[in-house]
Parts: structure tokens; C-alpha cells; sequence
């Protein structure tokens, strides 16, 4: 019985600081201004929090069968500004890129595409690597940005995203260029929407 009470205070306490969290970045977010201005040294590049849910079920073995479905909290940010810093938030303090600790939400780029323990600090240079891994040599030249969709940690806490997704755009052109598929961790599905003069024809998709 102490044991399942402890459990549900550390879910509550934890619940509450997502809530607070959550709280606290939506009224940034809204307060700041979207545009840039030469008036205002505020201005916030476009972002976007993201409320879903996730479900998953098992029906094999038939002992191990489960189901289960719960809310998650996502943010869609551009990789560019993101690695900038222009996305940070309270001086790092309520949101920053580069590490989980110090901050109440915080990203890094280990635990994103594939395992290197950390040396490469950059996500986008490792999505750009993951693609020329799929064939696209030229990749870092022809992309111009990037969108993530995924889960941030929680004062330090961080666990696994159940899908990562990047929505990748190419600098001569305009429309979406490739979506990548993280599924859990380093699992990587990557999907070419078609190229500038058939876009209506998607190339083949490649699983690692």
C-alpha cells in the first residue's frame, strides 16, 4: 500500500510540474511577439505546443496482452532556431536547447536519430547525416530547414519519445521535401514526398 501511495504522489508532483510548465510556456509564448521588428528585441520566431494522445495495444503472446492510451504534450520548432537559442525562454530557465538540467523544460540532441553519446551537438547535422546515410549525399546543401516534432524533458527528466517526427524543406523548394519518422529511439523511417517536377509521386520509403 506505501508503495502504490508513493507512486501516485510522484505522478501527482509530476503532473504538476508539466502543468505548471505548460502553463508558464503558453503565456510566454502568447505574450511575445511572432514578428520580427528592429523596435523590439523580443521578437519570437513561429512555435507551436501541441496537446495529443498516444495508444498502443499487444494481442501476442495472449498471456502479455495490454492496452493502454495516455495524453502527451509535444512541441513543433524550427531546428534553426532552435540550435540558435532565439526559442529560448526566461533566459534559458523555462525553455533552452542544449541540455536538461538547470531548466524546467529543456532538449539536447542526444537520444535523437542515432547513438554517437553526444559528440555531435547539433540535431539538424545529425538529421543531415541520417539522410545521406538513406542516400541524399547532398543533403546539408539542398536542405534549408527543418521542423521537429517531439516531446521536451521535465526538470532533468527525460524519457522516451514515442514518435519524433522531422518535417524537412528544401531551399528551391517551397513545399514539403522529406518527413523523417523516429519511432521510440533510433528507429528511423524516412519518407521522400516526391521531387520538384513530380511532386504528386512519392519515391519509395526506406526502413532502418
Amino acid at each position: 500500500m506505501g508503495g502504490e501511495e508513493s507512486h501516485f504522489m510522484e505522478l501527482t508532483l509530476l503532473d504538476g510540474i508539466v502543468s505548471l510548465s505548460c502553463l508558464a510556456l503558453s503565456y510566454v509564448l502568447y505574450a511575445s511577439p511572432r514578428t520580427s521588428s528592429p523596435h523590439n528585441v523580443w521578437a519570437f520566431p513561429p512555435a507551436y505546443i501541441l496537446r495529443s494522445t498516444t495508444s498502443h495495444a499487444r494481442f501476442l503472446p495472449a498471456h502479455s496482452r495490454h492496452a493502454f492510451t495516455y495524453p502527451i504534450l509535444s512541441l513543433l520548432l524550427p531546428l534553426s532556431a532552435l540550435e540558435s537559442g532565439r526559442l529560448s525562454l526566461l533566459n534559458g530557465l523555462l525553455f533552452s536547447f542544449g541540455g536538461i538540467y538547470g531548466r524546467i523544460l529543456g532538449m539536447r540532441s542526444a537520444g535523437y536519430l542515432y547513438d554517437d553519446n553526444g559528440r555531435e551537438p547539433s540535431i539538424r547535422k545529425k538529421l543531415v547525416n541520417a539522410l545521406r546515410d538513406f542516400g541524399l549525399e547532398h543533403a546539408g546543401e539542398q536542405m534549408d530547414d527543418a521542423w521537429i516534432l517531439t516531446m521536451p524533458s521535465y526538470c532533468g527528466l527525460e524519457g522516451i519519445n514515442p514518435l519524433t517526427v522531422y518535417f524537412c524543406y528544401r531551399k528551391d523548394y517551397p513545399k514539403l521535401w522529406i518527413v523523417v519518422l523516429e519511432v521510440s529511439v533510433f528507429h528511423v523511417l524516412i519518407n521522400l514526398r516526391g521531387s520538384p517536377h513530380n511532386p504528386r509521386t512519392p519515391d519509395p520509403q526506406y526502413l532502418r
